[in-house]
């Protein structure tokens, strides 16, 4: 909730967010988005890439995230460069 309400993410992973009413106020805001997304989201899903080091991978990505989130220090293209390195890396070895 935090995420979308405070910092206007407005993407939010759980069902429980999007029916919020402070949330439902906020997309309001957006001309079309609560009606395509409504409209898409029942054809939606997400395909998985099988790789060896996808366990790996998903550490990398977990961790750039949250750092991108909670560390208002570090600007979101340095933590992308950092994270495409770590993850060019892994496909390398």
């Amino acid at each position: 909730m935090w995420s979308a309400l405070d910092e206007k993410k407005v993407n939010p992973p759980r069902q429980s967010v999007f029916n919020n009413g402070d949330f439902q106020k906020l997309i309001s805001q957006a001309d079309g988005y609560v009606e395509t997304l409504s409209a898409m989201v029942g054809n939606s899903f997400i395909e998985f890439t099988p790789h060896e080091k996808i366990q790996e991978m998903n550490l990398i990505w977990s961790r750039a995230i949250r750092r991108m989130v909670l560390d208002s220090q570090t600007p979101v293209d340095e933590v992308l460069g950092y994270l495409k390195k770590e993850i060019d890396s892994l496909l390398v070895e």
